[in-house]
């Protein structure tokens, strides 16, 4: 039941989401002197892109992992060493071949910015009790290998005198003038709605790959700050750039999970329904291939293909797309071949024993897997300056609601939105809300809970319309686009909004308590937002709340592709 009570909350600074950028810009905004508070729709760090990402700039690769094309000594990943120019030349020329997207960014002063930083922020972190920031890469868990880095830090920060709020959504900025002064949302176990002002605002919501059918990104991360962003009058950057990655399952009985980087993988070879071994084809024609590419299938791909893997994973997603799309998929899907890889191959390292048990109730040894291009990252975003700072005063982004999409980025533009926006707090008068804003917050709690509460009303569930964005973003506006597909999923995502939205009702905090707080669309530079909130029951026993709610995200969500 929602609450028709308001909670009005002051600070310095606020601080939006609490991965890698969120936790870092509220440490270095704390540690200015500044009042601040972290919010988070789910409990601190556990909802993050960032706590499955892993470690940061490892420098030298462990011996065991040859297939790398590591000698013994040989740097890991060349761009994370090197003089500061070095470093960022690579950034310029290199990002795309990493995954990062540098090379879009328009403002290289950013670029430097990391270059210059992310050694230290990176070591730096050994101060907030992480005890080797690198070392995640190789020997952490897989898909949880963030977690010895953020879980320190959200600990630090609470030691220092930081003020959290948990499982509250936050539903839009106030804007007061030309100036953000705060967010408004509800609190999700109370329902009670929380008005907050704030000095400064810090974004740092991550992406919005959940608006696809298809990704294994966390549930929580739906877009919502760029959706909060967006109706405030900011200006967003390169929507349009969403990266995904191909080696997801699409096998019924299984996760829809991504298989992890390992030995294992990069020994199998990609087939059509036809059983033809395709991507030489598509390399051949497009100029994929690298000048030393061996093209022996039983070669590691990236010696095969003669490119790092993190380049060449763009062009498997395309040419996966392209066989589906021309009828040569099988069930929406393509066929990875695992039957001629040795076993050993997988226990080479954790990531594949991961896999192995993503895949241990599929006879992979006779039978070929279903996988395919999953959504995994958003390369634009909010846009900033070099100091982190977006087109509206008062407003901070960093991470990857801002415009960068890198563990070391993040790092670097939460510590500098958080000084930054420390600095100009400490500057500025204490918030008064005039008589304009505080109409148009009673008017906007009134929509809140007059258009997404109801007991009674006849229900189009919040997953529903989740859904119906969803698989329009994915037969549309996915790997492979048209400019028709993109007008005709504008027409759709309009419909949606016009029709079905307003529709949406919850009869009961049950039904709420579903992953479901935002959808923000990057369709070109056009968003259609869709907001959807989401409550929890309310009791006395909060952390068994907690671990009963990731449970029943966890039996509900992943499901079968």
């Amino acid at each position: 039941m929602m609450n028709w009570e308001s909670k009005r909350v002051d600070v310095d600074v606020l601080v939006i989401g609490s991965g890698m950028a969120g936790l870092r810009a509220a440490i270095e905004a704390k540690r200015a002197g500044q009042d601040v508070l972290l919010v988070d729709k789910s409990v601190l760090g556990r909802a993050s892109s960032s706590i499955y990402a892993g470690g940061l700039g490892l420098e030298i690769i462990p011996k065991h992992l040859p297939y790398h094309g590591a000698g013994e000594g040989k740097k890991y990943a060349d761009y994370f060493n090197g003089t500061i120019e070095e470093i960022f030349q690579k950034m310029v020329t290199e990002g795309v071949s990493i995954g990062w997207g540098y090379p879009y960014i328009d403002n290289q002063r950013i670029l430097m910015t990391v270059a210059v930083d992310y050694k230290f922020r990176q070591e730096e972190l050994r101060d907030f009790g992480v005890k080797d920031p690198y070392s995640q890469h190789f020997i952490g868990r897989p898909v949880s290998m963030g977690v010895p880095i953020i879980m320190p830090m959200v600990d630090y920060f609470k030691k220092i005198g930081g003020r959290t709020m948990i499982k509250t959504v936050l539903v839009d900025l106030i804007r007061q003038d030309d100036t953000i002064i705060g967010a408004l949302g509800f609190e999700m176990a109370s329902g009670r709605f929380v008005v907050i002002t704030a000095k400064t605002t810090i974004i740092a919501t991550g992406g919005s790959a959940q608006c696809y059918k298809r990704t294994y990104s966390p549930t929580r991360i739906t877009g919502d700050g760029y959706a909060m962003a967006y109706r405030a009058g900011a200006e967003l950057w390169e929507m349009e750039l969403v990266a995904f990655c191909n080696w997801t399952i699409y096998e019924k009985g299984l996760p829809q999970w991504w298989i992890p980087f390992s030995y294992g993988r990069v020994s199998g070879i990609l087939r059509n329904a036809l059983g033809e071994s395709f991507f030489e084809k598509y390399a051949k024609e497009n100029g994929w291939l690298g000048p030393n590419a061996t093209l022996d299938p039983n070669d590691v791909m990236d010696v095969r293909y003669g490119k790092p893997l993190t380049e060449l994973d763009h062009y498997f997603w395309r040419a996966v797309s392209m066989e589906v799309r021309e009828g040569r998929g099988d069930e929406g899907a393509c066929l990875m071949d695992f039957r001629h890889v040795p076993e050993e191959r997988w226990f080479y390292e954790n990531d594949g024993i991961t896999a192995m048990n993503e895949m241990r109730s599929f006879d992979w040894k006779n039978k070929m897997l279903h996988i395919g291009p999953a959504a995994e990252k958003q390369a634009g975003g909010i846009w900033t300056d070099e100091y982190f700072k977006t087109s509206l005063d008062g407003l901070y982004a960093a991470g990857e609601a801002a415009t960068g999409i890198s563990m070391p980025f993040c790092i670097v533009s939460g510590a500098s939105a958080g000084r930054y926006a420390a600095w100009e707090a400490r500057e500025t008068a204490p918030i008064v809300l005039n008589e304009l804003t505080e109409k148009w917050i009673n008017e906007r709690k009134a929509q809140v809970f007059a258009s997404y509460v109801s007991e009674t009303a006849k229900a189009m569930h919040p997953r529903q319309i989740k859904q119906a964005v969803k698989d329009t973003m994915w037969e549309y506006v996915g790997p492979l686009r048209t400019e028709d597909e993109l007008q005709y999923a504008i027409q759709e995502l309009d419909r949606i909004e016009a029709e079905i939205l307003p529709e949406m009702r919850a009869r009961n905090t049950y039904e709420l308590a579903l992953p479901y707080t935002g959808i923000v669309v990057p369709a070109f530079t056009l968003l259609i937002v869709i907001f959807g909130p989401f409550l929890l029951k309310s009791n006395d026993q909060e952390e068994k709340q907690i671990n009963e709610f990731f449970q029943f995200i966890d039996d509900n969500i992943v499901k079968d592709a």
